[in-house]
This record gives structure tokens, C-alpha cells and sequence, in this order.
């Protein structure tokens, strides 16, 4: 149960202005070599194909969320957690669940949730990937490179769109 999003939410303006401030980085997706995917649990296994052909020569980790009170345990290349059960009162995440998100080094960090959940908004300018791709929300400047998306929009088709985006700006 969380009591109250102020809090992380104010911390998550700041965060994003702070980083504001700061040169943005872009990895061309030549150059990524380790990727750190966020999802929900249920699209992972829907888009396994698209994944299998985005992963030649490239390491990729996931991590994926559930609204379940229990989640699967954690694999080589996976680690699931519960919005249920990894955040506090604030709605922040968890210190363990912080340490596993900020474990993984990576070139790109391609986050395909949807909606306006603030501790994965947290999560993501938490992380020091230096080029980071997600569905533009109503939040702020979260993104290196922003799709617009519909709610509900298919996951499968929003990866796509963001993997003919970054072939694209490499092909110039």
C-alpha cells in the first residue's frame, strides 16, 4: 500500500532537472553492446521474437515488472519484481530491488512500460546508462529518444518502432 507519490514525484522533477543540465549522450545502436530492457512480465514472452533478432552480438538483460503479489524468481538474464511488493509507503523502490536495477552496467536502456508508474520513472533516471529510449508521458524530459504512443499501444509494435528509429539514425 502506498500512502502518498509526492514525495518520489518531487524527487523525479529534480532528477530530471538535474539532468537537464547535463550533455545528453547517444549510443548509436552499432555500438550498444549491453542493453537493459524494462517491461512487463506478461509482453516479454509475446515478443521473444523481435528480441531474439534484436539481440545479434549484444548482451540483453531484463527486468520486468508485475502487479502480483509474488513474482518468478530471477534468471541469468532476467530479473522480475513486484510494484506490490518492492516499494515502501512513499512509493519508492525497495534498496534491494535498487541494487539489482543499479547492478547492471549498460550502453542502452530501452524502457517499454507504459503509463505513468513514478517508481519506474525513478528507476530509469536513477540508472547511469548513457543513452536511455522509452514512450514519451506527460512527466517530462525522461528520454534521450521518445515515442509517442497511444495507451494499450502494442508492445511488439512500439519496439519495432524504436528499433527502426535508432537503425535509421545510424544509417545517416
Amino acid at each position: 500500500m502506498i500512502l502518498s507519490h509526492y514525495y518520489i514525484n518531487k524527487d523525479i522533477r529534480r532528477l530530471i532537472a538535474s539532468r537537464a543540465a547535463t550533455k545528453r549522450k547517444f549510443c548509436p545502436l552499432e555500438k550498444a553492446r549491453q542493453v537493459l530492457i524494462l517491461l512487463r512480465e506478461n509482453e516479454r514472452t509475446a515478443m521473444e521474437a523481435e528480441l531474439e533478432r534484436f539481440a545479434r552480438g549484444r548482451t540483453l538483460y531484463f527486468v520486468s515488472y508485475t502487479n502480483d503479489a509474488l513474482a518468478p524468481s530471477p534468471s541469468d538474464d532476467r530479473y522480475t519484481f513486484s510494484l506490490k511488493k518492492e516499494l515502501n509507503l512513499w512509493g519508492y523502490p525497495s534498496e534491494r530491488l535498487m541494487a539489482e536495477w543499479l547492478s547492471h552496467e549498460a550502453d542502452m536502456l530501452i524502457d517499454l512500460s507504459q503509463g505513468e508508474i513514478p517508481a519506474l520513472q525513478y528507476l530509469v533516471l536513477r540508472h547511469v546508462a548513457p543513452c536511455k529510449i522509452g514512450i514519451k508521458g506527460r512527466t517530462g524530459d525522461i528520454y534521450d529518444l521518445a515515442i509517442a504512443a497511444k495507451d494499450g499501444e502494442d508492445v511488439n509494435f512500439l519496439f519495432n518502432q524504436i528499433i527502426f528509429y535508432l537503425e535509421t539514425i545510424n544509417f545517416k
